[in-house]
């Protein structure tokens, strides 16, 4: 397995002939031809043991029962490494391992070698983690421990794994470039802990830690994990519809002990990270439930909601209201941008131009300049770059065909979420300026030379982020997100439409047609002002009224009536390709999801383009990633309880939650989207 391994890495096309010739097929032949190699009844069919020698000679030798504990750790190892090496990188390989063959086989599979019900039973869910990353240096470092620690003591509860696996999980599974391949495999991980010996309470707390370092480790993992039903494993474990020793439900009676309250502890913490990033209407209608399988909330007979639930929706309404975004992470991926062939016309504009984007940076690198947006001609000249420098400089820099500036009045910071417009008048007679604005305001007019005689570019091609053919450091360490992004042609803003647009917030994703102001009333009324929730209030417990909000200012003061014909592109994380399959997938004539399927690579729908016509060219209407970027497109709590039932569904949850305030005024102020309608409030 090892001369196969070598032969896998050295050689990309290899992978390819490993999977065609049934070479993953036969890996499950063999894991599964060691049934009850740690079963003690076993030990007899596996005394002898055949090796070869430096000589390639074969020699037989008999092994005593701890030796066979010690050899099926080794081969374990090696198995693992092994399909490691033939998945890596190969989407086709790990596709493949998914569909056809599938996790749940390798989970029976190490169910058979009774792995599971010995001591040193976390190295196998070891190995799975590294699976999960496609990281061999996990099964590295545990080949280490295996050999410089004793073995561990599965007697007692409060006996837990060794220092130096604890060590492995925060150097490898918690830093911040490690990014999980195979989420799946976590699913299985949870899955496998139901058959834990009880006599090896180390293992599923090894698990519980290890999946919490992950999913804390950066954005990536935490997207990854809400997206594959961890949460419905995690809630029936809580409510207790699925059984488990380490895990005491919280509807039961039984006592609980000390080690289940660590478990259920981390479960919490697990959960609320993972709800952050949005929540299915399944999974909704399930906690709203508790775990019950009769419809509570429909029931005309009180029930109250359970505490842990009510702790869980609270959190989900004050922290899970991150807008939709591309996250991109130089820290893991030298190559992390999204590529846009020729927009079908000619370049630059012949008035001017005006591009406005929200951006958030969540970490600066000391020496690499993040570049936000590129337009290159079909010379490779640079029409348009537009940066953000390093260090603690952090300005906006411009460069163009003949010049480059540097807006000095304006710093940006990390992690706030900025919306930056820029507007550049080409007159015909006199000089052309470029206005930056920073979240509505105007930071400065600079004079400024324009992108290029108009219409001298026939064909061009743009890119957001760090493209394949840009000079970039060995290692960076710049990490940032980007909401919607607009380049509108002919089409020059003012001060009053910037603000306008500024206003209507980042979460706004449409092409700026019909009333804004009503869309404006209910961002209000669903995207309260934080203030409303802060800890300093002089008056913590008690409601505001929801007509005070609905009735304050409206700060979208006139429609700005875009031509669309003039918007370049639009892009934002709502077009995701993948996203429009997964949610359209039982429609048959929905012209952009049967497109998404047929063209068969990863990217974004250029919403500049409101229809798609499949017998015209689609180049201009998509966007291409190149890299591995994070698609967050959240379903919040507050959406999710409007979807399942709307006011009715407040109230119900309002009466369920007792005198719980917080609960009040999160679900108030964050979905009341009826007011107008129902209570026949009008502003």
């Amino acid at each position: 397995m090892r001369t196969i391994k070598w032969a896998l890495i050295s050689f990309s096309a290899a992978r390819n002939s490993f999977r065609e010739n049934s070479g993953l097929v036969a890996m499950m032949s063999i894991l599964i031809s060691i049934e009850g190699i740690y079963l003690p009844e076993a030990i007899p069919q596996f005394e002898k043991v055949f090796t070869f020698s430096e000589n390639d000679e074969l020699t037989v030798s008999l092994v005593q029962e701890n030796d066979i504990f010690t050899l099926a750790n080794r081969f374990v190892f090696a198995w693992f490494e092994l399909l490691i090496s033939s998945i890596k990188d190969h989407e086709i390989s790990r596709k493949f391992l998914f569909d056809q063959i599938g996790y749940s086989a390798i989970e029976d599979a190490i169910l058979l070698t009774g792995s599971l019900n010995v001591e040193n039973g976390f190295l196998v869910i070891g190995c799975l983690f590294a699976l999960a990353f496609e990281d061999s240096r996990i099964i590295e470092e545990l080949e280490k421990n295996l050999k410089e620690s004793t073995k561990l003591q599965s007697s007692e509860t409060n006996t837990t794994v060794p220092h130096l696996v604890e060590s492995l999980i925060f150097k490898i599974l918690c830093n911040p470039t490690s990014i999980l391949k195979n989420t799946k495999v976590i699913v299985s991980i949870l899955k496998l802990l139901l058959s834990v010996s009880e006599s090896l309470p180390h293992l599923p707390m090894f698990a519980l830690k290890a999946i919490f370092a992950i999913s804390n480790a950066n954005k990536h993992n935490q997207v990854k994990l809400n997206g594959v039903g961890l949460m419905r494993i995690v809630l029936d474990w809580t409510f207790g519809v699925q059984k488990c020793w380490f895990i005491r439900s919280i509807n039961s009676s039984e006592k609980i002990t000390e080690y289940q309250i660590k478990c259920v502890d981390l479960l919490k913490l697990i959960m609320k990270r993972i709800i952050e990033g949005g929540i299915s209407d399944s999974e909704l209608r399930y906690l709203f439930t508790s775990g019950n399988t009769t419809e509570n909330l429909r029931n005309e007979s009180r029930k109250n909601l359970h505490p842990f639930a009510a702790e869980v929706i609270t959190h989900s309404l004050r922290y899970g209201r991150h807008p939709s975004y591309i996250h991109f992470d130089h820290n893991m991926n030298d190559i992390c941008c999204l590529l846009m062939d020729n927009f079908g016309r000619p370049f630059p504009p012949i008035n001017g131009y005006s591009l406005f984007l929200w951006i958030r940076v969540q970490k600066f690198d000391s020496s690499f300049d993040i570049p936000i947006l590129g337009i290159m001609d079909e010379e490779n000249h640079v029409r348009l770059l537009i940066t953000l420098e390093n260090g603690s400089r952090r300005k906006l820099r411009i460069q163009t065909l003949k010049n480059t500036v540097c807006y000095e009045k304006f710093q940006f910071s990390e992690n706030e979420w900025y919306h930056v417009a820029l507007v550049h008048q080409k007159p015909r007679i006199s000089s052309s300026f470029l206005d930056l604005y920073v979240n509505g305001k105007l930071i400065e007019r600079l004079k400024f030379g324009y992108l290029g005689h108009p219409g001298s570019a026939c064909r061009i091609h743009s890119f957001i982020g760090l493209p394949p053919d840009m000079k970039r450091p060995e290692k960076s360490s710049a990490i940032w997100s980007l909401g919607p992004c607009y380049m509108i042609e002919d089409f020059l803003l003012d001060s009053q439409g910037v603000n306008t647009i500024y206003n209507l917030g980042v979460q706004y994703t449409a092409n700026f047609q019909g009333s804004l102001e009503k869309y404006k009333i209910f961002q209000n009324i669903q995207n309260p002002s934080p203030e409303i929730f802060s800890k300093e209030r002089s008056t913590p417990n008690v409601l505001i009224n929801p007509i005070q909000i609905l009735m304050s200012q409206i700060k979208v003061s006139q429609d700005l009536n875009v031509p669309e014909e003039k918007i370049l592109f639009a892009i934002t994380a709502e077009n995701f390709m993948e996203r429009y399959i997964r949610n359209h997938q039982n429609e048959s004539e929905v012209t952009n999801t049967f497109l998404a399927a047929k063209i068969g690579i990863k990217g974004f729908f250029n919403s500049a383009n409101p229809k798609i016509n499949p017998d015209q060219t689609i180049i201009p209407s998509i966007v291409q990633i190149r890299g591995d970027l994070v698609v967050s497109t959240p379903l919040r709590m507050n959406d999710g309880i409007w979807k399942l039932g709307g006011c009715a569904m407040l109230l119900k949850l309002v009466d369920m939650s007792e005198v719980n305030i917080s609960i009040l005024n999160l679900i108030i102020f964050n979905r009341t989207q009826t007011s107008k309608l129902d209570f026949g409030i009008t502003p």
